[in-house]
């Protein structure tokens, strides 16, 4: 018995991190699809998916729900998460619900911001931005509280490494970026531990109780 949790011991301590690479813009091989399901649908442009809240289980195969939101000044207020999918070189966008229909206004522009919530926290490594094509000299804020206090601030051209191990992202355009920048948020690169602590716990204690079982009967 000693032996057997020992070995699981150290089975738990050198437990492998999967990497997922997860890509919004449907031009990208690493295209994760349409959400799998949305709340407060609201009709955009042709082929686009916009709603207060888009949600995807099972996110990139990682068994992680994200939900995405978008809002402005922080207020939340009257704007949408919006999904630029057809045609390619898009990602996540937002727009306020007055603009839906106009595929224009479907990228982030100003203080529009993309809010990622993930049902358990991640190690976010990268993310990619673009505007059909390319952000060039982009400034951009991610934090992981209320609002978009610099936690942490980095120029994105394309890709942008990052280290944030939340459950919560804030992207926006920060200071330094002119607001009339027109970007999407297209891609994102994570980490998660496999399996999760709980599911251990229950194979540590289903494989105990196994043991202790044959033990019983054999005596």
């Amino acid at each position: 018995m000693k032996k057997l949790f020992l070995s699981l011991a150290l089975l738990t301590l050198t437990l492998p991190c999967m990497a997922y690479t997860v890509s919004f813009d449907s031009s990208n091989a690493n295209y994760e699809g349409a959400p799998d399901s949305t709340t407060g649908g609201a009709a955009c442009s042709a082929g686009d998916v916009c709603a207060d809240t888009l949600t995807w289980f099972n996110f990139g195969g990682s068994g992680v729900t994200l939900d995405v939101s978008a809002y402005l000044w922080n207020t939340e207020a009257d704007i949408v998460a919006w999904h630029d999918i057809v045609p390619g070189g898009g990602g996540l966008g937002s727009a306020e619900s007055a603009d839906l229909g106009d595929s224009s206004a479907d990228n982030n522009v100003g203080y529009e911001s993309i809010r990622l919530m993930f049902s358990s926290a991640v190690h976010i490594t990268g993310l990619w931005f673009t505007n059909h094509g390319a952000v060039s000299g982009m400034t951009t804020c991610l934090s992981t509280t209320v609002g978009c206090g610099p936690s942490a601030v980095t120029n994105a051209a394309g890709y942008a490494a990052v280290d944030f191990l939340t459950d919560r992202l804030d992207v926006e355009s920060w200071h330094g970026t002119d607001f009339d920048t027109e970007w999407y948020l297209a891609g994102i690169e994570f980490t998660t531990s496999v399996p999760e602590s709980s599911s251990l716990i229950l194979m540590l204690l289903g494989i105990a109780g196994l043991v202790i079982g044959r033990k019983q009967t054999l005596t």
